[in-house]
């Protein structure tokens, strides 16, 4: 299925649609990490100024390992939730 149908389904709450976390992590991924690195990246090579490199890359590293972190922190309370459900 593309990635365009599971877009619109998810407009529709259908079942094949995209989830929620799925759409955020797209979202952040392309308007607070790409846009801002292209814009600076752009702007660093018109300048000849790449002294701001490490901090882009520690920034970006530190984004990403947030998302993660966040997504492996809810699977666990969920699965957590599951298991005292069982009980």
């Amino acid at each position: 299925m593309s990635l365009w149908n599971k877009l619109i389904g998810s407009l529709d709450n259908k079942e094949n649609g995209a989830s929620g976390k799925k759409l955020t992590a797209m979202f952040a991924s392309v308007f607070c990490l790409i846009i801002p690195i292209d814009a600076w990246t752009l702007w660093a090579f018109m300048n000849n100024d790449w002294s701001q490199l490490p901090w882009i890359i520690a920034t970006v590293t530190t984004f990403i390992a947030a998302l993660f972190g966040i997504n492996a922190v809810e699977k666990k309370i969920i699965q957590d939730k599951v298991e005292s459900n069982e009980q």
